[in-house]
Parts: structure tokens; sequence; C-alpha cells
């Protein structure tokens, strides 16, 4: 698997990783694996974790002046550039959800998000 993953990292300019919830409820890992596996798109980059090339990133850098969503943001920007993008699904990262549970699950998935 470790070498998949190098193999994986090698080719691509930007690489990111799915993610769980370590402070969630079993539903909301399970949504979140949903949507890693079933809807999310491979440049649809979220901040957990993005690997980029320096030479790349040179080209695409994130917009500081984007306060929410400037993940995806350069996600959308580094597909439109014609970036080799890897979303790799056999790793992850544990993140907080306390924003979902600050704006409440059903609100979120919806794509209402507070700061």
């Amino acid at each position: 698997m470790i070498s998949n993953t190098v193999e994986r990292i090698r080719d691509a300019e930007v690489y990111h990783v799915s993610h769980l919830y370590y402070d969630g409820s079993f539903f909301m890992n399970l949504m979140a694996y949903l949507y890693d596996r079933y809807w999310r798109k491979p440049w649809e980059t979220t901040g957990h974790f993005i690997a980029v090339r320096k030479e790349f990133y040179r080209k695409v850098q994130f917009n500081p002046e984007i306060i929410l969503d400037d993940d995806w943001e350069f996600g959308w920007r580094a597909k439109n550039s014609d970036a080799k993008i890897h979303f790799d699904l056999e790793n992850f990262v544990l993140v907080s959800a306390r924003r979902i549970k600050k704006t409440g699950l059903f609100r979120y998935i919806l794509g209402f998000r507070k700061r």
C-alpha cells in the first residue's frame, strides 16, 4: 500500500486524501465516507490535507482574499490548469467536526457554512 501511495504522489502535482471526524458521530463519518467515495470530484480539494508540488504552487496559488472555501477554489483553478490531481481514498486524516456541529449536519450538507 505504501509503495502504491508513493507512486501516486510521484505523478501528481496536487495530492489530497479523504477524511474522518475524530469527534463526529458514526453517521457523520458514514456521510464523510460516502461523500468521499461516490460524490467528491478529484479536484474538490479540502483544507484538511493538500500536498502541492512547489513548481505548480508557484503557478496556481491560494487566493488570500477568499475567506471561506479557498481550498475548493484552489482545486477548481488547478483542474482548469490541467494539473495532475490525485485524490487518495486509501489514506485519510482525522479532522474536527466542529463546523458541522455548529452549522448542523443537514444545513452543512446543503452548503450552508458558518465561520
